[in-house]
């Protein structure tokens, strides 16, 4: 196969277990996008020193901070399936100490290799000092960066969800216990139960420590609704899914409502959780959506989110040192967020592209160590 799609082949994500969701690939196109889009808005407002909180164009794109939101209702509903599959439908038991192994040789040495890549960058070309950095880079090479300094690290400041996701995965096998459950409604009841409870917790203690915020028990509720989800997909899944356009605009609907929710901050995000549900069923469910979400420019683009995710934020601000020159005093928000999102998206993506393909791919072959 060659041309572009042979290229989008080459690039594809590869699973350990042979499955392929295209349209969670599809999901992580819109949770990556949201997020890249949040920090090119945010290098602007650091470059021109004006918060431009009356642009409509902002409001919007400054939401896509969410985006880390959606990816852990991704990575809810990526983790619980094995389990889920057998106790539900009697699969092969799920051994534990695959399942950590595979989260320990997949996830960490393109983790490890970001964090030194950056902390040498920060060093050699920032001029910044090793005493001061070598502490945060431990703290975040061992996850324990927020619980350790209360604040974001200094490596490379996206990091802190990814502390979150290692909790969850260290708790998913238990939180998967739900499973055992045999009745479909006590089963969604309890989860439905637990996810209410968890965000309505959050939200009646806004001021909670800044440690809880970024930990598990400050997003819990997402990782739920992603358990709630593979439930829905193995069991109503298992009847066939049809598609509709009904679905189409129930999802869209829903994506509009959530970033309203979003926009109006005295909206409770407890209210937000069944449209993420909805919006998500959608993406298998709707005609157009499910089309455009499988398309394989998107699903390639989403199977590469935990690269993209990485080197983002430090690609913004490195290469929006050259692009800023284009950058005019009179230019309002919209006009300097549009320049710099279309240049800097196709740099990043670049970038990023060839990142993936050395740094991430090759550890996502099951047993890779073998063959190194």
């Amino acid at each position: 196969m060659s041309g572009p799609r042979g290229l989008l082949a080459r690039l594809s994500r590869i699973s350990s277990s042979g499955r392929f969701i295209p349209e969670i690939d599809g999901l992580r196109f819109i949770a990556i996008t949201a997020v890249a889009l949040h920090h090119v808005a945010t290098f602007v407002v650091m470059k021109t020193g004006i918060i431009p909180s009356q642009d409509p164009l902002y409001r919007i794109v400054n939401q896509g901070a969410f985006g880390v939101q959606l990816f852990f209702v991704i990575s809810g509903f990526i983790l619980a399936l094995p389990f889920a599959e057998s106790r539900l439908q009697g699969a092969s038991s799920v051994p534990l100490g695959r399942y950590f192994g595979r989260r320990l040789t997949r996830l960490e040495p393109p983790y490890a290799i970001n964090l030194l890549l950056l902390f040498a960058w920060l060093i050699l070309r920032n001029g910044r000092s090793f005493s001061d950095l070598w502490p945060s880079l431990v703290a975040s090479l061992f996850y324990v960066h927020a619980p350790t300094f209360s604040h974001g690290s200094y490596i490379n400041p996206v990091a802190w969800s990814l502390e979150i996701e290692v909790q969850f995965y260290l708790l998913a096998p238990l939180l998967c216990q739900v499973f055992e459950l045999r009745k479909t409604a006590v089963r969604r009841t309890f989860l439905v139960a637990a996810m209410m409870l968890s965000s309505v917790a959050n939200e009646a203690f806004p001021s909670k420590p800044g440690f809880i915020h970024r930990s598990l028990p400050g997003h819990v509720h997402y990782f739920l609704l992603g358990l709630l989800l593979a439930d829905w997909y193995l069991v109503e899944g298992a009847r066939g899914l049809s598609k509709s356009s009904r679905w189409d605009l129930l999802g869209l609907l829903s994506w509009c409502a959530i970033g309203v929710g979003l926009i109006k901050v005295s909206t409770p995000r407890t209210l937000l959780l069944p449209l993420i549900l909805i919006a998500y069923v959608s993406a298998f469910r709707g005609r157009l959506t499910n089309a455009i979400l499988g398309l394989p420019l998107v699903t390639t683009i989403g199977g590469m989110c935990y690269t993209i995710y990485l080197y983002h934020n430090f690609l913004i601000h490195e290469i929006g040192g050259w692009t800023w020159t284009l950058h005019r005093p009179e230019h309002p928000f919209w006009r300097s967020f549009l320049v710099q999102g279309a240049l800097l998206s196709v740099a990043v993506l670049a970038i990023c592209t060839v990142l993936f393909a050395f740094l991430e791919r090759p550890f996502m072959r099951p047993r890779w160590w073998k063959r190194a």
